[in-house]
């Protein structure tokens, strides 16, 4: 069981141990997803979040490609035509699962709103200059300047809220 979610000074305890007995490190080994989170469940560096990010949006812009490659094939419409911004979707779940994992309060729902306001204009100017190349492909390149530029802003712009806060 997990000490996410918590509170109240109650603590979870992992087959017989207490939360506060959990790893502070990365485990080297035993099957721990990636990226590494440490006790409370966030991500550990920025390294790790950037890397996720761009393989989570390289593993759906592959998927989409299939799709589309597949409808095109079918006589669906002409290969590229739909739109890239859904490669953004797992990374998406990554950050969902990291704003969980911290509890700063209403400071983490600012964070995010920067980020994702930063990341959205950012992804969205970047696929509006890419306008000649397919949608798929425009899209796809703007969603991951965009789960990009938000892993980052999210990464620092929390820790730096939660060291200025009480509560971590």
């Amino acid at each position: 069981m997990s000490n996410r979610g918590t509170g109240g000074g109650r603590r979870a305890t992992v087959r017989g141990k207490s939360a506060s007995n959990d790893r502070a490190e990365p485990a080297t080994s035993g099957g721990q997803k990636y990226p590494h989170r440490d006790a409370n469940g966030r991500v550990v560096s920025a390294r790790e979040m950037i890397v996720s990010v761009v393989t989570s949006v390289a593993i759906v812009t592959v998927l989409l490609i299939v799709v589309d490659g597949l409808a095109s094939v079918a006589g669906r419409g002409s290969f590229g035509r739909i739109s890239g911004w859904p490669a953004a979707i797992l990374a998406a779940w990554l950050f969902i699962e990291d704003f969980r994992a911290w509890r700063i309060g209403p400071a983490r729902i600012g964070v995010a709103l920067v980020a994702a306001a930063l990341g959205a204009l950012a992804g969205g100017l970047l696929a509006s200059v890419l306008g000649a190349l397919p949608p798929l492909f425009a899209g796809a390149l703007g969603a991951l300047l965009a789960c990009l530029i938000y892993a980052m802003v999210w990464f620092f712009g929390v820790r730096l809220v939660a060291e200025r806060t009480t509560e971590r």
